[in-house]
């Protein structure tokens, strides 16, 4: 399938031992009802309930689901967390002989570590503690200038940066309620310009900021 590398640098063995077990068991699932890539859904949640793996077909009909489903859930979350979401697309078809890329989400919610001013733009102040120790230090500098950048802007700040591998970083940073998300707008509009990412983020901080980032 040829999995993003980003996604082996972000679990340990045994949480990626877990997602495995979760697409075999998604995949016997499928294949049961005859209709392999098609049917392949698969949901699970952490043992202690902060974390939860999607995986579906790399489709838009899939995506939709699936983001809709992590809309509905982040209506439900309390004040003072953060919802944080991973998203990697393989760059081979998930089955031999098949035709489609399998897409993973990953959706954490962890407390913030402090309430702050909504002016404050220090990511070690108002980003979530899973933030902080899942990102290495290049990541978290990128959001820090992101956030810097887009501080004290009424209007939501945006950015394209070219990547030394050849594909192209989108920035979206904006405010709004931790209880939002623009997830599936993003996507209904990357549909409509023909775009395709192989990772996205969603990162929010307690000053009410989110910003996306698209690898397209």
């Amino acid at each position: 399938m040829e999995i993003p590398n980003a996604y082996y640098h972000t679990f340990n063995i045994d949480v990626i031992a877990k997602h495995i077990h979760c697409f075999m068991a998604a995949k016997k699932l499928a294949q049961a009802m005859g209709k392999d890539e098609e049917m392949l859904y698969a949901k699970k949640k952490s043992d202690d309930g902060a974390e939860t793996i999607y995986l579906c077909p790399a489709s838009y009909k899939d995506s939709v689901k699936v983001e809709r489903e992590i809309e509905e859930y982040m209506e439900t979350v309390p004040d003072g967390y953060a919802v944080n979401l991973k998203y990697l697309c393989s760059q081979k078809p998930f089955l031999p002989n098949g035709t489609r890329k399998l897409s993973i989400y990953i959706v954490d919610t962890t407390p913030f570590l402090s309430p702050t001013t909504k002016d404050e733009t220090n990511i070690w102040k108002i980003a979530s503690s899973s933030f902080l120790t899942d990102n290495s230090f290049e990541v978290r500098s990128m959001y820090q200038d992101i956030l810097l950048k887009s501080s004290g802007k009424t209007a939501p700040y945006s950015s394209v940066i070219p990547i030394a591998d050849g594909t192209t970083l989108a920035v979206l940073a904006l405010k709004h309620k931790a209880q939002t998300s623009f997830l599936l707008r993003t996507t209904e509009v990357l549909k409509a310009v023909q775009l395709m990412c192989s990772r996205k983020f969603m990162e929010a901080f307690s000053t009410g900021v989110t910003i996306y980032t698209f690898y397209l």
